[in-house]
């Protein structure tokens, strides 16, 4: 059209150019709208990758829940770096080929792998430690890099990120937790890891087996050998027990269960017998031994709503401990439903919690806060004047890290004594916490002594000073074994690889300077977005408890967020600078403030606290998407097919937040993330500038 102006004669065509020459702006505005492909086929393009985005999403989601079943938690994020760094191969392959590239071929192949891996993963060992279950993200990188490449205009690229975001919290909130749910996974499988409920049908036989897969968990209902036992999983690893009773003796006929009971029977008789809270309760062997040990008021607190299913169905032959009047069951987060208390519980018991509650194990940081120095304090806070706190575990390990902490949280007017089982290592109830604010008097701890003597627990001296390697434990950091945890190792040495590969992608473009701040704005790109999706699905978590419904709703916040931002933002965020500073602003203020809100939440009404710390979210997360964006289209003007590198590098950015915003949590919490991921993102905006009025070379 240009080259017709230019060669025509007379005063109009004559105007037309002096007047284009003169104004740049109607000159960009020219050569974009030359580039842009017609309407229909960008809502073309734009549907293809926002339909490509929600079944990658679906998938990884299906993806990760497989891996934390057949493997554990902390190899799910393994899986999600590798399937990072496979999208970034993806997209880095495929740019010298941008322009041959069918986008229906690639959208079918990535269609057809996922169909073809999935059932492979569920079978099949070769499958995850060969990487196969990564080739979707494979092929869509070289899709995305496709369509992005297609589509040039700053409109149009801004109407594909919002797409492809909204796609994405469609993908990860509903079709992927549906898929879920109709399609189980198999927890007796025959490779993966060795988990609790295999050790278990090895050693006892399986007599029946019944499963309630939802969205988040899968639990089962285990019938062994063991008569007077009923055993029900969460995710294969995490079991509670109903037991034989009759409701009404005052011990259990089964030895072998009696055998369970005693370190638990200590807890009962450690607090006068009125109004107990049981947290994360289980099936019913707790509630048994409440109501045996003569509590008068019994609120059973148990998260997931498929273990309480379970309960009710053997309530009968448990000796109908679910519907006895003195027992009110809430399903509810532990602690959320401690804060909300105003009544005051002469008896606060938790068995077996160590971090999480077992329904959020394929998202390691969605953690419940259950035991940490200010949930100690809010649980000591809803004691009578001589109410016990009381906390089981099972492994020395876990109980060395469970003294220090208690002894960091108590000060000197409170007691701890300690109590182990000596003569029974196979006992999954071996150690037991009892804190409270004022000291037992004298009879109290004489008669302590003796009921511990009766079933062989001897009192074990608390460590005046904390050691080892273990930090402190609070709301910021709520880890146990954080130091030196396969966990932890894994995600260094992936963020090592990470710097290692990314440094010698640099090195090759040491002659083009330009390229390498388009990666390294990419990469920063891809890291923030990441970290402050880890940030926020902890904090949302932290308001709403339940953990199935706050990843949903921390995910679809992000997401959503984010592609809103983008429309309402991209005409008055131009540069990368702006939209980097803009981005760390918001995830500096987030760090910030949506701690403050998950530690007041309690005092709103639940919906109101919900909706509080869900909007913050959301405003927050309305620039995280603009440096991907101002990256993307400033890139156009570095490079030819930029866009390729932009994703891979973009992929690289998530792989390194996911595996670097790991290690930073464990070591030093989510605030110093927080704050490492703004400033490295104003440090960089300082770094890159790209040229204000980008097009394509």
């Amino acid at each position: 059209m240009l080259s017709i102006l230019a060669l025509s004669e007379g005063p109009v065509p004559q105007i037309l150019c002096e007047h284009y020459n003169r104004h740049s702006t109607l000159r960009d505005q020219l050569i974009n709208a030359i580039s842009m492909p017609p309407v229909n086929q960008r809502l073309r393009l734009t549907g293809y990758l926002a339909l490509a985005s929600l079944l990658l999403t679906a998938y990884e989601f299906m993806l990760t829940r497989a891996a934390s079943l057949y493997y554990f938690f902390d190899v799910a994020y393994l899986v999600l770096a590798i399937c990072l760094f496979t999208l970034s191969v993806g997209a880095l392959a495929a740019r010298r080929h941008l322009q041959r590239l069918d986008v229906k071929l690639l959208f079918g192949l990535q269609l057809g792998s996922s169909i073809v891996v999935w059932p492979l993963v569920n079978h099949f060992h070769l499958a995850w430690i060969s990487g196969l279950f990564s080739l979707p993200f494979l092929i869509f990188g070289a899709l995305a890099a496709r369509i992005w490449f297609a589509l040039s205009d700053w409109g149009g690229r801004t109407h594909l990120y919002a797409a492809e975001l909204v796609a994405g919290v469609c993908g990860l909130a509903l079709l992927g937790p549906v898929l879920v749910s109709i399609m189980p996974l198999n927890v007796t499988a025959n490779f993966g890891v060795q988990t609790h409920l295999k050790r278990l049908v090895s050693d006892e036989g399986l007599i029946a087996h019944v499963s309630l897969p939802s969205a988040w968990t899968q639990t089962d209902l285990i019938e062994t050998s063991q008569a007077n036992v009923r055993y029900v999983f969460t995710d294969g690893m995490f079991v509670t027990r109903a037991v034989a009773w009759d409701g009404v003796a005052s011990t259990f006929d089964d030895p072998a269960v009696e055998e369970l009971a005693r370190i638990k029977r200590l807890a009962m008789a450690a607090a006068t017998p009125g109004r107990i809270a049981l947290l994360g309760a289980g099936a019913g062997f707790d509630i048994a031994l409440a109501l045996q040990s003569g509590y008068s008021a019994i609120d059973v607190v148990e998260i997931n709503s498929a273990t309480l299913a379970f309960a009710r169905q053997l309530d009968a032959w448990s000796g109908g401990v679910m519907s006895h009047p003195t027992v009110t069951v809430y399903e509810d987060d532990a602690r959320r439903f401690i804060q909300r208390q105003t009544l005051e519980y002469d008896h606060i018991n938790i068995t077996l919690i160590q971090t999480a509650p077992a329904n959020t194990r394929a998202r390691h940081h969605v953690a419940a806060r259950i035991l940490t120095r200010e949930a100690i304090e809010t649980y000591l806070g809803r004691l009578s004047a001589d109410g016990v706190l009381s906390i089981i575990q099972n492994t020395d390990a876990i109980a060395a890290v469970t003294a220090q902490l208690l002894r960091r949280t108590l000060d000197s007017g409170q007691q701890l004594m300690w109590f182990t089982l000596v003569d029974s290592r196979e006992n999954p109830f071996r150690h037991l916490f009892l804190v409270s604010n004022h000291p037992m008097t004298s009879a109290g701890q004489q008669a302590l002594l003796q009921q511990a003597r009766q079933v062989n627990a001897v009192p074990r001296p608390v460590p005046a000073q904390s050691g080892g390697h273990y930090s402190d434990i609070t709301d910021d950091r709520p880890f146990f074994f954080e130091g030196g945890t396969a966990l932890q190792s894994q995600s260094t040495a992936i963020a090592g690889f990470c710097l290692i590969l990314i440094a010698a992608l640099t090195v090759r473009q040491r002659s083009a300077p330009a390229i390498i701040r388009c990666q390294l704005a990419a990469l920063l790109a891809g890291a923030s977005a990441l970290a402050f999706q880890i940030i926020a699905i902890y904090h949302v978590q932290a308001v709403v408890g339940l953990p199935g419904l706050a990843l949903s709703a921390a995910l679809a916040a992000v997401l959503g967020g984010a592609g809103l931002g983008a429309i309402m933002l991209h005409q008055r965020v131009l540069s990368f600078r702006e939209a980097a500073i803009a981005a760390a602003l918001a995830i500096a203020v987030y760090s910030l403030v949506a701690p403050l809100t998950a530690s007041h939440a309690h005092q709103l009404p639940a919906t109101a606290a919900n909706t509080l710390i869900i909007l913050l979210t959301v405003l927050c997360s309305l620039p995280i998407g603009l440096p991907f964006l101002a990256t993307m289209q400033g890139a156009t003007a570095v490079s030819r097919r930029a866009e390729a590198i932009v994703i891979g590098f973009d992929g690289f950015g998530g792989m390194l937040g996911v595996s670097a915003g790991t290690t930073i949590i464990l070591v030093f919490g989510y605030l110093a993330l927080g704050l490492v991921t703004a400033t490295a993102l104003l440090v960089v905006a300082m770094l890159v500038v790209f040229p204000s009025s980008p097009q394509r070379v």
